[in-house]
C-alpha cells in the first residue's frame, strides 16, 4: 500500500503549524512547563487542519532558500502574534499586582511555578483567575478563532506587508 501526498499543500500545512507552534511556544497558559512540548506540536498540526482548505491556493516556494525564508517568516508571525496575545495576560497579572501594591501585600513575593518567575500573591491570583474565567466563558475560542483568522490577512507564503 502506497501514500501519495502533494508536495505544495503538505508544504503549506507544515508552514501553517510552524506560525502556529511559534504562537503557541509564547501565549502564557500553553507557554508553561504544564504543557509537554509533544502536546504543543499536536496540537499546531491540529489546528492547522483547521485553515487547511484555505491553504490550498498557497504559493509556497519550493526551493530551499525561499523555503527556509517562509519559514523563518511564519515562526517570527507566529511569535509577534504570541507576544501581542500574551500582553492581555502580563495586563491581568500587573493589575493583581497594583492590588498587592495598594493593600499593603507587595512585601510577599511568591515563585510561580508555572511561570518560573516571582510574582506577588494577587498578581498571580488574578492571573489564574484571568485564564480560568477565559476558558470558562469560550474566550480561548475568540483567541484561537483570532489566530486561524490570521491565516486569511497574512497567508502562508507571503511575506507581511507593512505599511
Amino acid at each position: 500500500m502506497y501514500v501519495t501526498l502533494a508536495g505544495e499543500p503538505l508544504l503549506a500545512y507544515l508552514l501553517a503549524s510552524v506560525r502556529i507552534v511559534a504562537w503557541l511556544v509564547v501565549v502564557p497558559p500553553f507557554s508553561t512547563r504544564a504543557v509537554p512540548t509533544m502536546v504543543k506540536v499536536i496540537l499546531s498540526l491540529g489546528l492547522a487542519l483547521a485553515v487547511a482548505p484555505s491553504l490550498a491556493q498557497a504559493e509556497v516556494p519550493v526551493s530551499l532558500p525561499g523555503l527556509l525564508v517562509t519559514v523563518v517568516t511564519q515562526a517570527a508571525t507566529g511569535a509577534a502574534l504570541g507576544f501581542v496575545t500574551s500582553l492581555m495576560f502580563a495586563a491581568v497579572a500587573a493589575a493583581g499586582s497594583l492590588v498587592d501594591v495598594f493593600g499593603g501585600f507587595a512585601l510577599a513575593q511568591g515563585f510561580d511555578p508555572l511561570g518560573q518567575q516571582g510574582s506577588t500573591v494577587f498578581g498571580t491570583f488574578h492571573q489564574w483567575l484571568f485564564t480560568m474565567l477565559l476558558f470558562a466563558s469560550g474566550g480561548h475560542l475568540l483567541v484561537i478563532g483570532g489566530l486561524l483568522r490570521t491565516f486569511d490577512l497574512v497567508p502562508v507564503g507571503q511575506v507581511p506587508q507593512v505599511s
